[in-house]
Order: C-alpha cells, then structure tokens, then sequence
C-alpha cells in the first residue's frame, strides 16, 4: 500500500450519548486501520460534550473533525452532507455511517452529487489487501441473501449495521480536534420546524432504544398481548425469535436473528426465547440483556446481564401490575 490510508466515521449522536452503532464502525474502523498501518478520523456534527469527544478518542480516533452547530442543524442531513463534501479534499480512504437514517440519508446525497461508490445495509466493510479498493457484505432480497460487492471510487461510502460488528474495549488515546466550517454555514432549502419521537410500536427495530423479544416459550398467539403491554410500559419495540414469524405472528420486520434485523439496543428482554445460534447472532451486541425462561440451562442466559428461571405465565401478570401501578397517578 503507497499511502497510510485513513477511515473517516461519521458519528451521529441520540440525546448527548452517541449511537451504539458509530460506537461499533468506530471499533471496526481502528481495527481495519491498524492493520493497513493508517489513521482514523471521526467526524462529528452538532453540539456535543467535551466528554463524548473524549469518548471516541477512546474508542479510537486518531482525529476528530467537528462542524459546530445547532441539534436541529444537526439533524440536517442536507447541511452535513454539504461540510462533508468540503472535506473530501483531505482524501479519505473510506468513509463509515452508521447504518441509520440519517446515515443512509446523508451518505446518498454524498454519492449521488459526487459519483461516489456507497453500499447500505453492509454486515461487514473492509479494504482490500493492496488497498485499491473496499470490500463489503451487505444485504440484498429483502435481507434473504447477501451480496459481496467492491468500491472502487475513492472515498468509498458504506454504512455499517448496527450490531454487526460490536463494540471493543476503550483504550486512551490523544484528542486532536480539527474544526470544519460550521454547519449554519451551508446552504439549505429544508427547513426543520419539528422533531417528533418515534413511535416505539412502528419505529425500525435497528433503531429502537428498548425491545421485548418473544419467542415460543410465551405459549400461544393471545399471549401476545400480553408483551405488547409490556413493551408499552417499557416505552419498548416489540419483536420475535423467527418460529413466531414463521407462525405468522408477528411481521417479518420484527424478526430477530441472522435471517431478520441484527439490533443492539440498550435494554433487550427476551421472554421465552431459548438462545438457538441464529437469534443470538442478532442481538448479542445489545447493551443489556435481561432473559426470563423456565429452563435454568436455556443458552440465552449465557449473554444475559440479568437471568430470570421461572414461568412466564406466572410472571407476566404479577411484573404487568407492577409496571403499571408505577404509571398511575
């Protein structure tokens, strides 16, 4: 390889935290980096506490390019891609979004007014050995098939799924900090008048903070309700193991696992789901795990934080008046 390369990830924040899944191309990112003896950069839109730029410091990057603004300039995907494409000229191997929204959102535009390659949707991103290009694996067929693809343009754009690559150990690191034009400064025929929370009940399960997963250990298709309410009093997303999916249950955008949404929330309650290979492959990045199953030796409770052995049907009602006396004025 003629030149160190550098790996730009653009990290985009939830509140004043920063997504898990710019957490995980970060990793990843210093990882590839590392090998290729190059650098990476993180780049980062909005306000955002001294203590979070530490954070991806220590999460690894070399350098951080902050472009100072408002969070609904933030939230712009037209005004950050506009200080992004200014920055190109520092010639970025490869630049990582999280797979997100406004990720795709901003990487789109990105391709489309710079003929750039970008691949969506990717389980996995890396340079190629003799660093002429990117390789990713990402998605095709409604998530039934992957497709192995190559970018050649440089900057390549790909973004990562969450939970697909998992978040490494921080490590102390030097913070440089290199200031972008502030994103006021860009021009935009959008303006945001509103942001609105999503509903938990509709919102894409890669996205969502919390999520029930219930697999066939809650007995029958009425229990169902039963976990919605839960999911409810949780402010949660409900989801499913694939046999309740394949039951017709639930929709196939609720799946859980290798075959349907990798997803790392914060909170992942799984409710009578036994821990088959294929499920835990889809949320085993997920911050906490708390596990409810009859069976002591269910594989589940080995990536569970919190282990409940006992009968859902006994549980549920009892958790349920609980959770919701909590609610009642």
């Amino acid at each position: 390889m003629s030149d160190a390369p550098e790996i730009w990830v653009v990290a985009e924040a939830d509140g004043e935290r920063w997504r898990e899944v710019s957490l995980e191309a970060l990793c990843d990112a210093r990882e590839q980096a590392d090998r290729a003896r190059g650098t990476v950069a993180a780049v980062t839109f909005g306000p955002v506490p001294q203590a979070e730029l530490e954070r991806l410091a220590r999460y690894g990057a070399d350098r951080l390019l902050c472009s100072s603004g408002t969070a609904a300039e933030a939230r712009s995907a037209e005004r950050c891609t506009a200080v992004l494409a200014g920055a190109l000229a520092q010639s970025p191997k490869l630049v990582l979004f999280g797979d997100t929204a406004l990720g795709r959102d901003i990487a789109s535009r990105l391709a489309a007014a710079h003929s750039l390659g970008f691949a969506s949707h990717c389980n996995w991103v890396r340079l190629t050995p003799d660093g002429s290009a990117v390789e990713a694996a990402r998605l095709v067929y409604g998530g039934k098939l992957y497709a192995r693809v190559r970018i050649r343009s440089t900057p390549a754009l790909a973004s990562l799924r969450p939970g697909a690559a998992g978040v490494g150990k921080p490590a102390p690191r030097a913070l440089q900090v290199t200031p972008l034009p502030p994103l006021a400064s860009a021009a935009t025929r959008v303006e945001h008048l509103e942001f609105v929370t999503a509903d938990p009940r509709t919102v894409d399960i890669t996205e969502a903070e919390r999520i029930v997963a219930v697999g066939r250990g809650i007995g029958s298709h009425q229990q169902l309700a039963l976990y919605q309410r839960l999911a409810d009093q949780l402010a949660a997303s409900l989801a499913a193991s694939r046999p309740l999916v394949d039951a017709g249950w639930l929709e196939a955008e609720r799946q859980v696992g290798q075959t349907g949404r990798i997803v790392g929330p914060r909170l992942y309650l799984a409710a009578g789901i036994s821990g088959a290979s294929h499920h835990t492959l889809g949320m085993k990045s997920s911050e906490c795990v708390v596990a409810i199953n009859r069976d002591k030796n269910a594989e589940i409770f080995k990536l569970a934080d919190l282990k409940v052995a006992t009968d859902l049907n006994t549980l549920m009602p009892v958790l349920l008046e609980k959770l919701e006396a909590r609610r009642s004025p």
